[in-house]
């Protein structure tokens, strides 16, 4: 019988497509609904509330035996660090004995001095960052089974749905306008499908520690005009811009990996090939 996978933040846009792609590997999957969350049809799903409930409860009751953290609770939503705090440690030691694959961002990094691999020294420098960077921490301390993995700009359609990134790019496009991108700032960006895939991969592998998830580096301009190209857009209406010398807008924030080949073979290719793959 296959060991039970929990996902948190099943109703997420990455979180959604996890949930898919566990369930059509033939993994016992449950998925976690906040209210007013809708579940994916097909899933057994269960309430949980990151900030409130104790995740141990559910785990017995439910038989979990592999733990998938894919929500995005790091942002706060105007809750502070020390609440913030509290509720990751009641996670964690609810899943201290458990694998427990965890989907990180580049936000752990500043951007000064990318690109960065598995072994760059975290910098964060935003909040957020800061908050994802406690929470791999806490993950490396207590849970000796874990798995950190870290994407850059998901992209790209889930369930049908086009990222709202791209998507408000492309309307943009269609209302005439013309679309300014940093050309000078940089990305590695991985679409939802290739991101899901190795998140999955990861959850059923034994592999431990950090593993980032990267597509080519490539600038946000370049993206978003190779986006609108697959899309079957005016990509010449995407024009490039620098960052302003007074900004503190991550200049390189972009990820290598030289553990995603050697331990999966999986080798995520440009935004043209991902979107002319997974458009509906």
């Amino acid at each position: 019988m296959p060991e039970r996978t929990l996902v948190v933040g099943t109703s997420g846009f990455l979180g959604s497509e996890v949930t898919r792609q566990l369930r059509d590997a033939d993994t016992d999957v449950v998925g976690t609904v906040h209210e007013g969350k809708v579940p994916i049809s097909g899933v057994e799903t269960v309430g949980y509330d990151f900030w409130n409930d104790d995740l141990g409860t559910i785990l017995d009751t439910e038989g979990i035996e592999r733990v998938v953290f894919v929500a995005t609770v790091e942002r706060g939503d105007g809750r502070n660090r020390g609440l913030f705090d509290r509720s990751l440690d009641r996670f964690v030691d609810a899943c201290r004995d458990r694998r427990v694959v965890y989907v990180s961002t580049d936000a752990v990094f500043d951007g000064a001095d990318g690109p960065y691999d598995e072994g760059s020294d975290p910098s964060p420098a935003s909040e957020y960052g800061r908050r994802v960077r406690a929470f791999e921490r806490v993950l490396e301390d207590h849970c000796p089974d874990h798995c950190i993995v870290r994407p850059s700009y998901l992209y790209g359609f889930s369930g049908g749905t086009l990222d709202p990134r791209l998507a408000a790019t492309r309307e943009r496009i269609r209302d005439g306008e013309t679309v300014a991108y940093f050309e000078d700032a940089y990305k590695s960006p991985i679409s939802i499908g290739d991101a899901a895939e190795i998140v999955t991969d990861l959850t059923r592998h034994e592999v431990t520690g950090v593993v980032h998830a990267a597509a080519p580096r490539t600038s946000i301009h370049e993206f978003h005009r190779a986006a609108m190209d697959a899309l079957g857009e005016p990509a010449g209406r995407v024009v490039p811009e620098s960052v302003p010398p007074e900004s503190d807008y991550p200049r390189d924030t972009s990820l290598v990996s030289g553990r995603l080949e050697s331990v999966l073979g999986a080798d995520p290719g440009p935004v043209s090939e991902a979107l002319e793959r997974s458009r509906p």
